[in-house]
């Protein structure tokens, strides 16, 4: 697809708190920007054609695919499923209500976190 990818570790938001693992970050040719992410599976036979056959992200990974696009920011999230011996399945996942629906989630999450964690910290510090 002449995309240059870099493997990367743990990212985390802003925030320090919420992260993903992707497989690896999509740059732009033309300087090092982000301009995507990508995640790679390696399912079986049966799994790897019937992705091929519903042309979509599979539900198992959506979460994770538009999970990492809230965390990261970005707006497009290659899924690829590679079966050796098969041709791969590549589809450009792009942002739209569920990603935002997730990263909704996330912003809430975070503050039930904050507030937990506040309400058991001083206790943990006087034992």
């Amino acid at each position: 697809m002449d995309l240059e990818v870099s493997e990367v570790g743990f990212i985390t938001r802003d925030d320090g708190v919420i992260g993903c693992s992707p497989d690896g970050l999509v740059t732009n040719p033309n300087s090092s920007k982000w301009i995507a992410g990508l995640e790679i599976k390696c399912p079986l036979a049966k799994n790897h054609i019937k992705y091929h056959i519903e042309n979509k992200v599979p539900d198992a990974y959506r979460a994770q695919v538009h999970g990492s696009m809230a965390v990261t920011g970005l707006k497009h999230w290659y899924f690829m499923s590679y079966c050796p011996g098969m041709n791969p399945f590549i589809i450009r996942v792009d942002r739209d209500e569920y990603t935002k629906q997730l990263s909704d989630a996330l912003d809430r999450f975070l503050i039930f976190y904050a507030e937990r964690r506040k309400a058991v910290l001083p206790t943990i510090l006087e034992a």
